[in-house]
């Protein structure tokens, strides 16, 4: 619809936002990236969570409408997952994000 130059472009806009949102994960306090992201995905946690903690934390951002992260397992471990798929998506709207994991 757009072209293959319309795709590049948003494609390199997904992955420059995620590299951004990995570098907030690596400097906050309560967080800690679990995996450096390949393409858009971001596999964190939060310090200190039990899985009923991330479940209830995913339910509650998807209730109030500001996120759909829902949790996963890496290695036997809770952990949220997030894929960044939207060009629009922003660092400061991922931040937004991240402080509700507070």
């Amino acid at each position: 619809m757009h072209g293959t130059e319309a795709y590049t472009d948003a494609m390199e806009a997904t992955l420059a936002v995620t590299r951004e949102a990995a570098e907030v994960i690596r400097r906050s306090e309560h967080l800690e990236l679990v995996l450096d992201p390949e393409l858009s995905v971001l596999v964190l946690r939060r310090k200190g969570w039990t899985s009923e903690q991330y479940q209830r934390w995913s339910d509650s951002v998807l209730e109030r409408g500001i996120a759909f992260v829902v949790p996963s397992s890496w290695k036997g471990e809770t952990v949220l997952r997030m894929c960044i798929v939207n060009p629009r998506t922003t660092v400061a709207g991922l931040t937004r994000i991240f402080d509700t994991l507070k």
